[in-house]
């Protein structure tokens, strides 16, 4: 009996620290999110990013906004990562958010340049993201 009684403890204890583990896996992408966008809002540098009126043959990008798109790229990735795990749950809206974000001028270059260095199966979620897109455009 008693042990049986260690194995639900044990059990209970287990699966009360996988939560915890969970909520803490969401607020530290809730504050990566925070900070990577504080970033946009705190400079009038990365306003272009946003923008669908950018011309990058007569404004090139700059090694600001470069760097905000790699940081978002790779926010992105731990958080695709931690939902494949099952350490969050999808976020609702993410993938249109997607879409949104790499539609634009700026992030669709950056994304084409760093693609090839990043994780298949990462490439393979944005890529079908863009895919989607480029469908819903067309019809």
């Amino acid at each position: 009996m008693l042990l049986i009684s260690g194995f639900i403890v044990a059990a209970f204890s287990f699966r009360h620290d996988a939560k915890a583990r969970k909520v803490q896996n969401l607020l530290a992408i809730v504050r990566n999110h925070r900070e990577i966008w504080g970033l946009y809002t705190d400079s009038d540098a990365l306003k272009r990013i946003r923008s669908n009126a950018v011309s990058l043959s007569t404004q090139p990008i700059t090694d600001q906004e470069r760097f905000f798109i790699l940081s978002a790229v790779l926010h992105l990735f731990t958080a695709h990562q931690a939902e494949r795990m099952g350490q969050i749950k999808p976020f609702a809206g993410m993938d249109k958010d997607i879409r949104r974000f790499f539609s634009r001028p700026i992030a669709k270059k950056v994304w084409k340049e760093i693609k090839p260095f990043q994780n298949p199966d990462f490439v393979a979620y944005i890529d079908q993201q863009l895919d989607q897109d480029r469908d819903s455009k067309s019809k």
